[in-house]
């Protein structure tokens, strides 16, 4: 029988894809979800410089959902060529 800690506990599995499937679905839905994300590459030395230079680019970063616009793409024309 299991007990609760059992119960409780994250399969390593899970714990290896977990960070990447957030990605990919931030990504995919974009927009503010994304930019929660900070996924854009902070540089040595930006923090340090005059004001916040990462926040600053961070917030003028365009956060449009190419991912979706894509996959609906592809899928328009699977389904173009099957039907």
């Amino acid at each position: 029988m299991m007990d609760l800690d059992q119960l409780k506990q994250t399969h390593a599995s899970y714990r290896d894809h977990a960070e990447q499937s957030n990605y990919h679905y931030r990504s995919y839905i974009g927009g503010e979800l994304y930019k929660g994300g900070r996924y854009l590459t902070q540089y040595i030395g930006e923090e340090a410089g005059p004001g916040n230079q990462y926040s600053k680019r961070l917030k003028s970063t365009p956060r449009d959902n190419h991912v979706a616009t894509t996959i609906d793409i592809y899928r328009s024309m699977l389904f173009k060529i099957l039907w």
